[in-house]
């Protein structure tokens, strides 16, 4: 069996014959437009981030003027806790 495969390698190279597909575009670019690609992917997640979004200094001098869920976050952290 295994000499059959080898029969087979050895026609195959022997026919002379190479295909070559070639690139619709040329190999530079395929990088270039990964790189885009993944800066654009880049800029949604971020975009879709609060967290690029603090507050100005002095902006929440006061607990009371913080958002409802920031105020939450806070009163839990002060609330004591019950092990």
């Amino acid at each position: 069996m295994l000499h059959l495969l080898n029969n087979a390698a050895l026609s195959a190279e022997e026919g002379g014959h190479h295909v070559v597909n070639e690139l619709p575009i040329p190999t530079e670019m395929f990088g270039v437009i990964a790189f885009i690609l993944f800066i654009l992917m880049l800029i949604a997640t971020v975009s879709f981030s609060s967290r690029g979004k603090s507050p100005e200094i002095g902006e929440y001098e006061d607990p009371a003027e913080l958002p409802a869920n920031e105020r939450a976050m806070l009163n839990d952290l002060d609330s004591p806790r019950h092990h």
